[in-house]
């Protein structure tokens, strides 16, 4: 069986790789992407099955990433991964991530949040 693939959209090269290792790279295969026009690339060329996205990132942020995914025909799942969960109101068109999860957060619920949002 082949492993899910996660995209993880962050501008900071430290987040996306402590993402890996909290998440475990024998349990998933990871693609990377420093912004939210980088990671359409991505899912346009790959197969995708969760993208983990950063809201405030240059170059397509996590809510730009969202709209833009309309347009992809069977579009990944989405995480937000915002620190000002408490004032996300989704994006104008409407368009709502499968999950939010505010910084910081634990290790634990992370890796919770993942497996109920990839079942």
């Amino acid at each position: 069986m082949s492993k899910k693939v996660i995209l993880i959209a962050d501008d900071i090269e430290d987040v996306r790789q402590a993402i890996m290792r909290t998440l475990g790279e024998d349990n998933f295969a990871f693609l990377e992407a420093s912004s939210g026009e980088a990671a359409i690339d991505l899912v346009k060329s790959q197969r995708v099955d969760l993208i983990l996205s950063d809201i405030a990132m240059p170059k397509g942020n996590g809510i730009e990433l969202l709209e833009k995914l309309r347009t992809i025909k069977n579009p990944p799942k989405v995480i937000l991964v915002t620190g000002y969960a408490s004032m996300f109101s989704g994006s104008p068109s409407g368009i709502k991530p499968s999950a939010i999860i505010e910084k910081p957060y634990r290790a634990s619920d992370l890796i919770h949040l993942v497996d109920e949002t990839l079942k």
